[in-house]
Parts: C-alpha cells; sequence; structure tokens
C-alpha cells in the first residue's frame, strides 16, 4: 500500500499551495441577511387563539388608551380588568368609528396622574365561555406637568349641519384622546406641539381645483368635506388623527415624510387599520402607508427611537426629498432612498418558482390583465415563472396568517396574484389583480400538509387541473388529498442563499428541491436541499455541496468539524473528478474532499494536504486520494492512500 504519512511535525512548516486552475478565489456576496429563509411547504400546525392577544396601554393627556388584537375566535365581548377589578365591559359592532366598532380598546379615563395600573383582558365567546386573562400589562398615567394637555378643539359644521353629531361627538373626541398621546411620544420635550386646533366641514378647493370627498389640514385648521364625511363615516377616526398629527408637526410642505408619519400615527400607534402589506413595486414617493411601511421597518431593524427624530426633523423643518436623504445619511449613515432599497431587497430582491408536480414551474400567460390563465411548464427562470410571496402578517411572516403569490414582471404599477375563480371543485386559478388592504379570500392561500396551499375560502388545495403533468396543463383548486399534484415548493425570497437559488439555474440543478427551512448556528447559515446544503457565510459567501462529497461532508461532521464550503463543487481540471475546498474548524485546517467515480468521495487535509497540494495536487505524482485521512496502525502518525503512491 502507497501512503503519505504524517507524523506530527515530521513535514516541517506546511509547503506553500501551489495555485492552479482547480483553485477557486473566495468571494463574498454582497447581500443583507435580515432573517431566514422561508420555505412555504411544511405543514404548520397552529392552535385557535381563544383570547385577545398584544394588549398595549398608551398614556397621555388625561386617559390611558388601552388596545389589543381581536380574539380569532367567535366572541360576544370583552372583559376589561384594571388592578384585578373588572371595570368595562366592551362590544365589537357599537359605535360610529371603525376602530371602535371591532371591540378592541378601551379608553380609562378614570386616571390620576403619577399613579401605576395593571391592565388585562378576557375574551367572551357568543358560547358564554371565558378565555384566561391576559398577561398584566402596566402603564403609570403621567402627571399634568409630565404631559400634553387636552388641545381646545372648536368645530364648525355651518356648511352641514346634519353632521354636527358626527363631528362634535366622535371626531373630535379623537383628537383629545390621541393628540397629547401622539405628542407625549413624537414631541414632547423637544418641542411643544400648537394647543388649540378647528375641525371645520366645509367643500373645500386643492390648488389643482374643486375637492369632492377628502380632508386636509392647514396649520391649526382641519378641513373635511361634507361628502367624504357622509360616504365614509367609518374610516373618518383614523383620518382625523392623521390630519391632527399635520398639526402636531407644525410644518405643512408636501413630502413623502410628512405623510409617512402621520399614516404612521394611524397605523401602528392608533391602529385604526392594519398596515398594508408592502409590495415589490412600491415607491418611497408614493407617500401615506408606503412611507408608514418603511418607517416602521427602519424603526424595527435600524434605530427604535427612530420615528421621534423624524418628526422632530420634521418640525425643524426637513421636509423636501434632498433634505430627508440628508437627514437619513446623517442618522443612519444611508439616504433614505439607499434604506428603502435595502428594505425592498430584504423582501422581494428576488421573486423566485413555484415548483410543483413533474418539477415544474408555474407560469403566467402574460397578458397584462385580470382573469388570465395560469399554467405549469418547464422550469426555464423566465419573468413569467417569477413570483413573490406578499404576507397577512408583514412583522412576522407568518405562513399560518395567510399570503398572496404574485408576479410583478407585468406591469410597472402592479401585481398580479393566484386567485380562485369559484369555490367549486376544479374551478380555475387565474391571475387578478393582487390585494393589499385586508385579506383577500378569492387570493389567499395558507400552507398545508404534504406541500399543499390551501384557499380558506374555498377550502381546497391548489391542484393541476385533473392532476395532470402535462406541460401547459391549467391550475386549479380540488379537494386536497396529499397528490403530487398538490404538492408545491413556494419561497419568500429574502436570504442570500435563497436568492441565489433563486437566480442561479446551475446551483439549483446541484441542489435540487429545498427539504427544510433556513437554519442559523453561530456564524454558519444553511439550508438543506434533496442533493445536498447550501451555506452562507460572511466569509465565505454562498456556497454549496452536494452529491457523493455532500455525503462525505456530513458523516464527518459538515461544518462543526471542517468548517463551511469555500468553493461550490467544482470538477478537477483533468476531468476526472469532483471537489470542494473547506474553511476547516478547529485542528483540522483548510479541508478538502475529491471524489472520483473509482476512488469515491475522500477527505484530505492538514500536513498531508499541504504536501499533496504542492506536489501538484491530483495532477501530481499521486494522483486522487483513495482514502481519507486516518491514524497509522501503530498510532504514530496519519496518513491518506493515493492512486499512485505516496
Amino acid at each position: 500500500m502507497n501512503h503519505i504519512i504524517n507524523k506530527g511535525s515530521a513535514f516541517g512548516a506546511q509547503a506553500k499551495r501551489l495555485a492552479h486552475a482547480v483553485i477557486v478565489s473566495v468571494f463574498t456576496l454582497t447581500v443583507t441577511v435580515s432573517s431566514s429563509y422561508v420555505l412555504l411547504n411544511p405543514s404548520v400546525a397552529q392552535a385557535a387563539t381563544v383570547g385577545p392577544t398584544n394588549v398595549q396601554a398608551i398614556t397621555g393627556g388625561n386617559s390611558i388608551a388601552l388596545m389589543w388584537d381581536l380574539s380569532t375566535s367567535s366572541v360576544a365581548n370583552y372583559k376589561v380588568y384594571r388592578n384585578s377589578t373588572e371595570v368595562a365591559t366592551v362590544t365589537p359592532g357599537q359605535g360610529v368609528l371603525d376602530a371602535y366598532k371591532k371591540g378592541n380598546r378601551y379608553i380609562d379615563t378614570n386616571v390620576v396622574g403619577g399613579t401605576t395600573y395593571q391592565y388585562q383582558v378576557k375574551a367572551v365567546g357568543t358560547d358564554g365561555t371565558e378565555s384566561p386573562l391576559t398577561t398584566a400589562v402596566s402603564a403609570t398615567h403621567p402627571t399634568a406637568a409630565n404631559t400634553t394637555p387636552v388641545p381646545t378643539v372648536t368645530v364648525d359644521t355651518t356648511g352641514a349641519p346634519d353632521l354636527a353629531d358626527l363631528t362634535t361627538n366622535h371626531l373630535k373626541p379623537e383628537i383629545e384622546i390621541w393628540y397629547p398621546k401622539m405628542a407625549d411620544a413624537f414631541a414632547r420635550p423637544d418641542y411643544t406641539p400648537r394647543s388649540d386646533m378647528t375641525i371645520w366641514v366645509g367643500e373645500f378647493t386643492h390648488p389643482s381645483g374643486p375637492v369632492n370627498g377628502d380632508a386636509n389640514a392647514n396649520t391649526g385648521l382641519i378641513r373635511m368635506t361634507p361628502s367624504y364625511l357622509r360616504d365614509t363615516p367609518g374610516p373618518t377616526g383614523g383620518t382625523i388623527v392623521h390630519e391632527a398629527h399635520h398639526i402636531l408637526v407644525g410644518v405643512l410642505q408636501n413630502g413623502w415624510m410628512m405623510e409617512g408619519t402621520a399614516d404612521y400615527a394611524k397605523e401602528y400607534f392608533l391602529r385604526e387599520r392594519s398596515p398594508r402589506t408592502s409590495k415589490p413595486n412600491d415607491q418611497l414617493s408614493e407617500a401615506y402607508t408606503v412611507g408608514s411601511f418603511f418607517l416602521n421597518w427602519v424603526r424595527a431593524n435600524k434605530d427604535a427611537n427612530f420615528i421621534r427624530k423624524a418628526h422632530i426633523a420634521q418640525h425643524n423643518g426637513t421636509n423636501t426629498d434632498a433634505e430627508i436623504n440628508t437627514f437619513f445619511q446623517n442618522e443612519l449613515g444611508k439616504t433614505a432612498d439607499a434604506l428603502f432599497a435595502e428594505m425592498q431587497d430584504q423582501y422581494f430582491a428576488s421573486a423566485a418558482p413555484v415548483v410543483g408536480i413533474g418539477t415544474k414551474c408555474v407560469e403566467t400567460l402574460g397578458t397584462v390583465a385580470d382573469g388570465v390563465d395560469v399554467k405549469i411548464a418547464p422550469c426555464n427562470g423566465s419573468n413569467l415563472q417569477q413570483w413573490n410571496v406578499l404576507f397577512n402578517d408583514v412583522v412576522n411572516h407568518s405562513t399560518t396568517a395567510g399570503f398572496q403569490i404574485g408576479n410583478s414582471t407585468l406591469h410597472a404599477n402592479t401585481n398580479y396574484c393566484l386567485t380562485i375563480t369559484s369555490v367549486a371543485e376544479n374551478a380555475k386559478v387565474n391571475q387578478w389583480n393582487c390585494k393589499f388592504d385586508g385579506i383577500w379570500p378569492e387570493g389567499e392561500w395558507k400552507t398545508g400538509a404534504n406541500g399543499s396551499l390551501i384557499n380558506p375560502k374555498s377550502n381546497k388545495c391548489l391542484t393541476t387541473a385533473g392532476g395532470a403533468s402535462t406541460d401547459g396543463t391549467l391550475l386549479a383548486i380540488a379537494t386536497c388529498n396529499g397528490s403530487a399534484a398538490q404538492n408545491w415548493t413556494v419561497w419568500y425570497t429574502n436570504s442570500g442563499i435563497d436568492k441565489r437559488y433563486a437566480s442561479d439555474q446551475t446551483f439549483r440543478t446541484a441542489l435540487g428541491r429545498p427539504t427544510v427551512a433556513e437554519t442559523t448556528s453561530g456564524i454558519f447559515t444553511y439550508k438543506g436541499y434533496s442533493n445536498g446544503r447550501a451555506y452562507y457565510t460572511t466569509r465565505s459567501g454562498v456556497r454549496e455541496v452536494h452529491g457523493p462529497i455532500w455525503t462525505k461532508y456530513n458523516a464527518a461532521g459538515a461544518h462543526t468539524n471542517y468548517g463551511e464550503p469555500t468553493t461550490d463543487q467544482m470538477p478537477t481540471p483533468n476531468g476526472l473528478g469532483q471537489f470542494n475546498h473547506f474553511y476547516g474548524a478547529g485542528t483540522t485546517g483548510t479541508s478538502s474532499i475529491y471524489w472520483t467515480s473509482t476512488t469515491g468521495a475522500q477527505l484530505i487535509f492538514g500536513a498531508i494536504r499541504s504536501e499533496w497540494g504542492a506536489t501538484g495536487w491530483e495532477a501530481g505524482p499521486h494522483g486522487f486520494p483513495t482514502t481519507s485521512e486516518a491514524p497509522t496502525p501503530n498510532g504514530l502518525g496519519k496518513f491518506n492512500s493515493f492512486q499512485n503512491g505516496g
């Protein structure tokens, strides 16, 4: 038997590694990995929640506002407890304003400055059963010297007497409740916002012409048209807070941050409506809810105090796009435009295929219109086969909370989503304009067993028509049966591994289909596939290992013992084999696994690898290794055997 043997330090200093064709320079992908990629084909069970969740108490002015997320059960009312004593019953469906119709809030005006209160809520079901009390939330009501006083609000409905009750008894109290709380959160003590304002109801004119059904704010004046209040009496609670927010900022100019912070107040502070899901073709210039979503992303990912900073900057005159970009650059090291692009890259930078029966991809027929059929076709990486997952739960990206599956490549300003045409068995699924305000049952999907995608409105699974795998077969819904025609792999792409998988056909072919969700352990992020595993580290970028080399690497302890791959699996220069290099871990140092059809996959590292490399690797006198490194029989050294001796 012929060996190269390592007897401790017998080789002295390791030989300089030769530079030749098999050595590949390592590059690092310039990607931001901020959350793991979510595989949407496992079955995930979710227990029903009886009680309310996300209870929050906000202080300011002369009251404490208590809010919660609604129970998923059928609820008759909610009971509110303060310091273990029941103080109120809140019944959904009562009141004029949408936020209060939901039954998810209570305003406690019986409070004393400097006093701390503990609040809990329970849900009472329509069957009379009660949920457990929520975990107590604590709120200390500020003293008068430490809070913004309730503003003086004048109402003028001379031009629309029929709206006097709505304006006086519903809109005015909204300002009185929420203006001090916004001021305490966003302004005080950095500046003192205006303490009086007027709600004026009447027709008015924008610079662009007459307005029918609108609202806006000027210095100390909120203007609302009668037609708007008559047509949309529910959401006006959020509208009045949005407009009062402009008065709080005190500088009224047209700019995305002005409208974005006002919608932030409505969506994340008042919680009057759910934030609209971000979509791939959003533009920051759209302001309003797009700006709100972006500002909340900045708060959550960059600077927890950024919302307050943005308010102060606006109050001090930061409003134009150039001024806003400078402000962002100074505070966060990047312009607003750059950070918005980073956010979109995190959510939507690379769409990915939806893969089903026969390893074929879902493909839109490419027509920019609602009602167009969708089919399966051989995967080809084209835009017509690229789909984004648009989550209902924009914070946690929960697959069980529902999502839409949309293609954003057909039109610059429109996403088209997979949508059922009816709830009937075998009804077609085609493309319709995605909806981004609230849940859309016809276009909503949830994960089920065996890789299924369930439409909750029909309670049926996405399938190919008739269960066929023929090219061009249209999509439909059918009773869930666990068949191959109902097994789909859907990706929500936001990690370095998945961006490469979505964009690199060779990478996809080598690894096969994903089998498990992405995992992070220390410096290593990795994801399993049917043929191997992909790794991401900041030092080596995104690399893959597959086939027999992956089997050998995994059996030897994978990254724990040998570090991550520093190359993809590649052919040797003579074309007779394959190899991966690995970073190494502990005493192993830089390692490699070489494979040929006659030698199998063999592991080589340390001094023996260095000596072999110095003599020309597999092209040198020894050829390929025929064994992995092992101890000599006498235990005094280690060896690898080679094709041509050592």
